[in-house]
């Protein structure tokens, strides 16, 4: 919101002007925001099968505020966003994800599983 005082805000991407309805907040590669959840997951050693949930407003939180407020501060010591146009966030979203492939192994492991 703080950007849109200053009028006019123009996508980071095609620098045409967009209005606050018609853009998007993005996660600047490389640190998308699936690399930030990911590198804070590996930095904290999280057991993800064990963070547990609370619904508040028809949103998922976590419900440690402990963990929320560590995530939160990451975050933002992490990430470089920028106001994209809704559309052009679109096409870059799929893109954006951490896809597994064969050929991923742990750090130390050899092409057969073994360290």
């Amino acid at each position: 919101m703080e950007q849109f005082r200053n009028r006019p805000v123009r996508c980071a991407l095609t620098n045409r002007v967009v209005e606050w309805e018609e853009c998007h907040v993005d996660h600047k590669s490389p640190l998308t925001f699936s690399v930030i959840v990911r590198s804070f997951i590996v930095a904290n050693g999280i057991d993800t099968k064990a963070v547990e949930y609370a619904h508040e407003g028809g949103r998922e939180r976590f419900a440690s505020r402990e963990l929320a407020e560590r995530f939160k501060a990451f975050h933002e010591e992490m990430a470089v966003l920028r106001l994209v146009a809704a559309d052009q966030n679109a096409k870059l979203s799929s893109g954006a994800r951490i896809k597994p492939t064969s050929k991923d192994h742990t750090l130390g492991e050899d092409s057969n599983g073994g360290v």
